[in-house]
């Protein structure tokens, strides 16, 4: 058997379907490498939103101030590469994101005070 035809659609997750490719979605669609600012906005409110948290405890949680996190959700500034991936990360998996960032975020915190303390 050679190899598979050429096809449209991207590998589908298990248990999903395959996507088009962006290749095959036509002339008329924009193939941006970077989200508009209002998707950037509504990423940085979803996010926050799943967790629950204050703007304050998402910023500390994330490693962002509670000015960054109010400037992002409202699109005055946009979230850099790795701080975007970090909110899409708290989109897809919430609680999991949450609990694993808190626990380094803890030990950070008490490795901080065990040195300030020896001292």
């Amino acid at each position: 058997m050679g190899p598979k035809p050429p096809t449209d659609r991207l590998p589908a997750a298990p248990g999903g379907e395959g996507v088009r490719s962006p290749a095959h979605q036509g002339p008329k669609q924009s193939l941006s490498a970077q989200p508009s600012g209002d998707l950037d906005a509504e990423l940085a409110r979803l996010a926050r939103r799943l967790t629950g948290l204050s703007r304050r405890q998402f910023g500390a949680l994330i490693g962002a101030t509670h000015v960054s996190i109010s400037r992002w959700e409202s699109g005055q500034a946009r979230p850099t590469g790795a701080s975007r991936s970090l909110l899409r990360l708290v989109v897809a998996e919430p609680t999991l994101v949450v609990e694993i960032l808190s626990r380094s975020t803890l030990a950070a915190r008490n490795a901080h005070w065990q040195e300030r303390n020896a001292n």
